[in-house]
């Protein structure tokens, strides 16, 4: 026997619907407070790291820090392919695609990690700076680390997870404050960027996969890489579009310049947009690739 719902239901289905909208309204301004928070301290841990280490250290290790991450940047942009944002826009079943994504992104990002150690030497060469090849090697080994997290991270941010996200990251930007800090008033000079950087990394894939319980498994799906692969092209097609607007003028700076010059250039682009970055981005969801608590002065692919 059916039956037929008449006017009267019409006011529940509406005080129903007005309290999941209530419900996902607290749930944003929630994760938006938590987001905030987490990206005014890291941003503000930033400033002091940087006004810091500028008066331990001198622009040839920011300059030269500023180089490697310009090159490891390059890279980055295909290391990650979208495999971890594909997660969070997909309406498919998620146990379809998890284990194809992360194994697509670990397997590119050691290729290219191998890549960055046999180019590391060419590069050095054509800037002059031999010593450039040691913290190119350490900075691919810290680009891999991020990588392997990736995933873990877009699926905290799938199921609205902000406030672990927020924790982990302020709790990276405060540890890449101090191991920073630390290891240049030891006088490691631009160890203090690379070291910080890995040792950063490495924690945050810790906290990552111990916030996400989840272990991938030896799986990798045809019709997951299929469905994955359109959606790596424009991800990587737009990331490496904003890769070359924002640093052609550092690899210029660097080469005709020199390394000193790029390490004042860069100090006084990123204080300059500093008022910026807090008004306007910190107001904005962070992308897939989050670097700041990777790099302890510039993100990875720009030295501003």
């Amino acid at each position: 026997m059916s039956s037929v719902e008449g006017p009267e239901s019409l006011p529940d289905q509406s005080a129903q619907s007005a309290a999941r909208h209530h419900e996902l309204l607290l749930r944003v301004l929630h994760s938006a407070f938590w987001m905030l928070g987490s990206n005014v301290l890291g941003r503000a841990l930033n400033l002091a790291r940087g006004v810091i280490l500028a008066r331990l250290l001198v622009p040839d290790d920011f300059g030269l820090y500023g180089l490697a991450a310009v090159v490891i940047g390059f890279t980055a942009m295909f290391s990650d392919v979208g495999a971890g944002a594909f997660l969070v826009y997909s309406q498919e079943n998620l146990k379809d695609h998890v284990d194809t994504a992360f194994w697509a992104n670990l397997s590119i990002a050691t290729v290219l990690a191998s890549g960055i150690l046999g180019a590391a030497p060419f590069v050095a060469r054509f800037y002059h700076r031999p010593d450039l090849v040691p913290v190119l090697a350490v900075l691919a080994f810290s680009l891999w680390l991020q990588t392997a997290a990736t995933v873990h991270r877009n699926l905290l941010r799938r199921e609205l997870r902000f406030r672990s996200l927020a924790v982990i990251d302020g709790l990276i930007s405060l540890a890449a404050f101090v191991i920073a800090v630390t290891l240049a008033w030891r006088g490691y000079g631009v160890w203090s960027f690379v070291l910080s950087a890995l040792l950063s990394n490495a924690i945050s894939a810790v906290l990552l996969f111990y916030a996400y319980d989840w272990i991938p498994r030896w799986r990798f799906s045809k019709r997951s890489f299929h469905a994955l692969a359109p959606f790596s092209g424009w991800y990587v097609a737009q990331a490496l579009a904003w890769y070359m607007t924002l640093n052609i003028d550092n690899l210029m700076v660097g080469k005709f310049l020199g390394i000193d010059a790029l390490g004042i250039y860069g100090l006084a682009y990123n204080y300059a947009l500093l008022p910026l970055s807090f008004i306007g981005i910190s107001f904005v969801a962070p992308t897939v690739k989050r670097t700041a608590s990777a790099t302890p002065v510039f993100p990875y692919g720009s030295a501003k």
